[in-house]
């Protein structure tokens, strides 16, 4: 670790080295004196410096793995032509997403996705299909019918009402 960060200006230059180079985040912590913390924000802020990209000739995948000494590093192959991206999980069972396949799902680092298992298929999902994907399994109001919103509005009067008799009661006791 002292190899790695000699001759680098600051502690967020020698985290983001570190992190790269798949060091456990508790790790680089404990070796410079930082809080865990500390090392976790410089970690997942936009651009940390985590993960080396490269682009195999004549082949149209995209690799993104994190560093070649680290063991286990996740690593993925995104086929944009056919839409496919291949993933190898890392020793903590995580993917790693390339930037072609965050912007295909709107989303960027530390930001939301969703997913979902379907048989033995998983479908990651960025916000909109997220929405789309609720939305079909809500039946749509029709005219005449009552509105959730007014029902819960009549519960929580109804619960305030109980809780106000409650009340009443119990200062009569009192007095």
């Amino acid at each position: 670790m002292a190899r790695l960060t000699a001759g680098l200006p600051t502690k967020a230059a020698k985290i983001r080295k570190l992190g790269a180079a798949g060091y456990k985040r508790q790790a680089i912590a404990d070796f410079l004196g930082i809080s865990y913390q500390h090392a976790r924000n410089v970690l997942e802020q936009r651009g940390s410096g985590k993960g080396v990209y490269s682009f195999p000739p004549n082949r149209g995948a995209i690799s993104v793995s994190e560093s070649p000494n680290a063991p286990y590093s996740a690593s993925t192959e995104y086929h944009a032509d056919i839409g496919i991206a291949r993933f190898t999980l890392d020793s903590e069972g995580r993917i790693k997403l390339t930037p072609e396949l965050l912007a295909a799902l709107k989303a960027r680092p530390g930001g939301l996705i969703t997913a979902r298992l379907e048989n033995d298929e998983l479908v990651i999902m960025g916000v909109d299909a997220s929405i789309r994907f609720a939305q079909r399994g809500i039946p749509p109001w029709k005219p005449g019918e009552p509105l959730w919103s007014d029902e819960l509005i009549a519960e929580r009067r109804a619960e305030a009402a109980r809780e106000d008799e409650k009340y009443r009661r119990w200062r009569k006791k009192r007095s």
